[in-house]
């Protein structure tokens, strides 16, 4: 191996090389907060961070939430509705309640709507972007590749949202 920041990820059944980059976005699929991160950390602790980085980002604590199984938790529904958080959404799995998290079916599948338009954000940033595959060496180098395609894909989406 010759990218020694490279991290061994273990995703579903195979095991990759790379990083795990935390996305989150906004309604008109503008990236609001982003975080690159070392090792393969279990995605259910990240949730509160993800929420207070976009709230750090903005100035404001956002109303909705819409995130995949791996951060489902308890204890994140809990936490995520402390930081003010008013609906949050996780698939089915968990033994999440989702009335008392979401509030009513209809917010929720609102919610899943939106997860699934960002599982496509995120596959149009990997393949049309290529943030799939950086092409730049070293550690420096990968972490300015993927905010350069993070930017360009935030300034095309305020390009088509106007």
């Amino acid at each position: 191996m010759f990218e020694t920041h490279t991290d061994t990820l273990r995703k579903r059944d195979q095991v990759v090389f790379g990083h795990k980059v935390c996305l989150s976005f906004g309604k008109t699929g503008v990236v609001l907060a982003a975080d690159i991160l070392r090792g393969n950390p279990a995605d259910a602790t990240l949730a509160v961070a993800a929420i207070a980085q976009v709230e750090s980002n903005t100035g404001r604590t956002p109303h909705d939430a819409a995130m995949d199984l791996g951060f489902a938790s308890h204890d994140n529904v809990a936490a995520l509705k402390d930081l003010g958080v008013q609906r949050v959404a996780f698939p089915n799995g968990r033994r999440i309640d989702g009335q008392k998290a979401c509030g009513s079916r209809r917010v929720q599948r609102k919610l899943y709507r939106f997860r699934a338009g960002v599982e496509g954000l995120i596959s149009w940033l990997k393949r049309s972007l290529a943030m799939g595959r950086s092409r730049w060496k070293g550690e420096q180098g990968f972490c300015a590749y993927v905010w350069g395609v993070l930017v360009t894909g935030s300034l095309q989406a305020l390009a088509a949202a106007s």
